[in-house]
């Protein structure tokens, strides 16, 4: 007898065709019974599969454009709430000192910080990062309520197998219901948002190198060029001072022969004006040769001796600038020439923007623990000169300064007004270099 088949394309496997086959014909067949329970099981496992992946690979894709560890996190809880039934989620680092965590975006959760600090103070976190495990903790005071029992799953983060912070899940899932594939899935979720926060990190830090590395640039450019001028300046000082002492010399002379006269006393006070700028352009010439080290400094006398110094420049540009120091102020740690470069760059900011006839005030202020230094100018200062890549090379050099001084530095703007920059030097520094 011969078999023939017909109908391949129509060919099922047996215990598929048996699926067609009614349960209560099929009663106390064994055999069919545990075919249909490994399928029901594996088409189970199938669909938590594809719903793990399709999880990650959405969080993956809508992630890939983002430049913002606060909108990585928010799709991280909004990932995490498609495994479990999450009420909060946070992410927390540890500081510099291990003394505390603390949250990695201003989104997550604040009561989460207090109470994972709490059971850090405790100890209660020392078996986390032990185990290298998630953890879950029940959160306490809603086990002594009426309402629904809640947890919290903890996976502790690492970095070069260092301890680096945690991520803490507040959820009604219990230990007994939490089970493998939910655990591996969060900690893929977990290890792909560590891995984007740091290359954001990274890119900020090298951004900031970078911009940090031009500040640098320009402020060395900006040195040489003030002892290329000091040096030129200590030459054509010499060059002057011979001729200015024959005049001197013969206006003596000239005076004790003919006795004094208007015309003699006009000339020992020009003489007299010239005597003065040019001690001030030897002191200018000279103060960028020293050691710059940090000593106690009246910023009052410094900026007056400033002033006389470029006055007649900003006369020139039609700049009239006034003072108003608060007496009797005290000195702050600093070094005349980083005043002197305060100054300049500040100056510098408001010449570039200067477009008519205006003026500035500079004001010093003693403020309980710090000297307020104000430079009030009528020029305005728009905002794109003050943030990211149009930010003013001035600006970044002051900036970069006051951080040796560890202080602040702001811009005030009035609406096409005007604009105010302040200085802020603390009189307790932390670090005395």
């Amino acid at each position: 007898m011969r078999v023939h088949k017909k109908n391949t394309d129509d060919y099922l496997p047996f215990y598929k065709s048996l699926q067609d086959i009614d349960d209560p014909i099929n009663e106390g067949f064994t055999g069919l019974s545990i075919v249909k329970s490994f399928e029901r099981s594996n088409t189970h496992m199938l669909e938590k599969y594809s719903h793990m992946f399709q999880n990650l690979s959405a969080f993956d894709r809508d992630t890939s454009e983002l430049k913002s560890q606060k909108l990585i996190s928010e799709k991280l809880n909004y990932s995490l709430k498609r495994i479990l039934p999450v009420k909060d989620s946070a992410l927390l680092v540890f500081d510099d000192t291990y003394s505390s965590l603390e949250l990695m975006c201003d989104t997550d959760s604040i009561e989460i910080a207090k109470m994972m600090n709490h059971f850090y103070t405790e100890g209660i976190l020392n078996l986390l990062f032990e185990s290298g495990k998630p953890v879950i903790i029940p959160e306490l005071n809603t086990y002594n309520s009426d309402g629904p029992k809640l947890n919290y799953i903890l996976y502790p983060i690492f970095d070069d197998n260092k301890k680096f912070g945690l991520l803490s899940i507040l959820t009604t899932i219990s230990q007994n219901n939490f089970n493998e594939m939910d655990k591996e899935c969060i900690r893929m979720l977990l290890n792909l948002t560590m891995s984007k926060i740091k290359n954001i990190s990274l890119k900020e830090k090298v951004s900031a190198t970078y911009e940090e590395l031009h500040t640098y640039q320009a402020k060395l450019s900006n040195d040489f060029r003030l002892a290329a001028i000091g040096e030129l300046t200590q030459g054509i000082i010499e060059d002057l001072l011979s001729p200015m002492q024959v005049i001197m010399s013969n206006v003596d002379m000239i005076e004790y022969d003919s006795g004094s006269n208007e015309e003699i006393k006009q000339i020992k006070s020009q003489l007299k004006k010239i005597n003065t700028s040019i001690s001030r352009l030897v002191k200018f010439a000279t103060v960028n040769q020293n050691n710059n080290k940090i000593q106690p400094c009246n910023i009052n006398e410094v900026i007056t001796e400033y002033y006389n110094l470029v006055k007649s420049t900003l006369d020139s540009v039609n700049l009239e600038l006034v003072l108003d120091f608060e007496k009797n102020i005290p000195s702050i740690l600093s070094h005349q020439n980083y005043i002197f470069q305060l100054m300049t760059n500040i100056l510098g900011i408001i010449k570039n923007r200067s477009e008519r006839d205006g003026g500035i005030l500079i004001q010093t202020r003693f403020k309980k623990d710090h000297i307020l230094l104000k430079v009030i100018t009528t020029s305005n200062i728009s905002k794109s000169a003050l943030n990211g890549k149009s930010k003013d090379l001035n600006i970044r050099i002051v900036e970069n300064l006051m951080k040796k001084h560890e202080g602040t530095f702001t811009i005030d703007n009035f609406n096409d007004t005007g604009s105010a920059l302040i200085l802020k030097f603390p009189l307790r520094r932390k670090i005395r270099k």
